[in-house]
């Protein structure tokens, strides 16, 4: 056979492969987005409460506790490096049910509490890094996270879960989170 007709099948094989595997990751990823549409009912965010806590770094890193009531409100008092003493905001109900997706489509209760500094999750520490602490209760679901932000290995889920989180709240300006 001819050197060039090769090539071509090789690369129709590749081009197939891939949009085989985009196909199965876009089913998925339709998959779990509907599955958040089950998610977050009233009933599951009747008891909801998320407080999410950073800690200082050898820098200039933003530290602030932030709490989410049950009944809405949205609580962050400011401790160092950032522009605040303390934020009040009440969320609207699509606010809340956003953020409880948002929960959901992380995988945030399957994650595990492993990922602290030199925990037995991190097997290569970044020094000088905060930490986030996460509590969240949700439905019947009740979990903490121990995130040291120099856990190299730790999943990417909590570092997007916390930035997708402060935009959902428009604080991005006021956590220097930008």
């Amino acid at each position: 056979m001819n050197r060039q007709f090769l090539t071509y099948i090789a690369i129709a094989v590749v081009l197939i492969a891939l949009l085989a595997f985009n196909n199965e990751f876009s089913h998925e990823s339709n998959i779990k987005l509907a599955l958040s549409d089950q998610c977050c009912t009233p009933q599951q965010l009747g008891n909801f409460s998320l407080k999410l806590e950073t800690t200082a770094c050898y820098g200039s890193c933003p530290v602030y506790s932030l709490e989410i009531s049950n009944d809405r409100r949205l609580n962050v008092v400011g401790k160092h490096y950032v522009d605040f003493n303390e934020l009040t905001k009440h969320l609207t109900e699509e606010q809340l049910v956003s953020i409880g997706k948002l929960i959901y489509i992380s995988n945030y209760f399957e994650i595990q509490n492993i990922y602290g500094y030199n925990g037995k999750g991190c097997t290569l520490n970044a020094t000088d890094h905060p930490s986030s602490i996460w509590h969240i209760e949700m439905g019947e679901q009740k979990y903490s996270i121990d995130y040291y932000k120099g856990c190299v290995n730790a999943p990417k889920e909590l570092a997007l879960l916390e930035k997708e989180l402060i935009r959902r709240l428009g604080l991005e300006v006021e956590l220097h989170a930008i």
